[in-house]
């Protein structure tokens, strides 16, 4: 497995109140459409139930990822088309009304794809931060 870990970003609000967005993923639409619309067109095609995410890829179409693990420490979401993939959200406390979400996407890749894909794997990491960053900031 190859991971990628994007850019941490500091959300306004505690740990707990963050895992319980995460609690019912399809509460997550109404966060996006609560985003600025320049940001909001940034994400592209993206659409929550209450425990998936799909997001359509020009190049791949639809990637679903599953909640597999919900805690106050984090959410984990596996997709297994069209490649073997664990995208997490890691929530550190930072003091009693912020906290750090910081995503990563564990991927299996050949090793023989990781130097032409693996750029575009971090790009897409740091980009979930900043989605995610954005979504949960959304009151």
């Amino acid at each position: 497995m190859s991971t990628y870990t994007g850019k941490s970003v500091t959300v306004p609000a505690p740990a707990a109140t963050i895992a319980d967005k995460f609690a019912d993923m399809g509460k997550m639409s109404a966060l996006l459409d609560k985003m600025p619309a320049d940001q909001r067109q940034k994400i592209g095609d993206i659409r929550f139930t209450d425990s998936t995410m799909t997001m359509v890829n020009p190049t791949v179409g639809e990637i679903v990822f599953k909640i597999t693990e919900r805690s106050e420490n984090g959410v984990k979401m596996m997709c297994t088309s069209p490649m073997k993939m664990e995208l997490s959200f890691k929530l550190e406390p930072e003091g009693a009304d912020k906290t750090r979400v910081t995503p990563s996407l564990d991927i299996d890749l050949p090793m023989m794809l990781r130097p032409l894909l693996g750029p575009q794997l971090q790009k897409a990491a740091d980009q979930m931060g900043g989605m995610m960053g954005g979504m949960l900031s959304a009151q």
